[in-house]
């Protein structure tokens, strides 16, 4: 899912050719910043897609609630990265 995330370039939730423009336009000079999306998009580790075919299936959590930490702090806040337009995740 975290591909598809990736792919996503338009935040439209779905993977059209209109991403890979978008992209393109980017990564060319022509456009400084996607427009409908963030250049990282955040998700919970112990999130489990419920369809991993369609990580847009339901809202993922990409927030996570530091309100009323204790003051230790907090652990395990762990989550994963994706940055926008990498589609190979490296």
């Amino acid at each position: 899912p975290y591909k598809m995330i990736a792919a996503d370039v338009n935040n439209s939730k779905s993977i059209t050719t209109l991403d890979l423009i978008m992209l393109r336009r980017l990564l060319l000079g022509m456009d400084i910043e996607f427009e409908a999306n963030t250049s990282w998009r955040f998700v919970r580790l112990d999130y489990a897609f419920p369809e991993p075919s369609n990580p847009w299936a339901e809202p993922f959590p990409e927030r996570i609630d530091i309100n009323g930490l204790p003051a230790a702090g907090a652990q395990n806040l762990d989550f994963v990265a994706v940055k926008v337009g990498d589609v190979s995740l490296d």
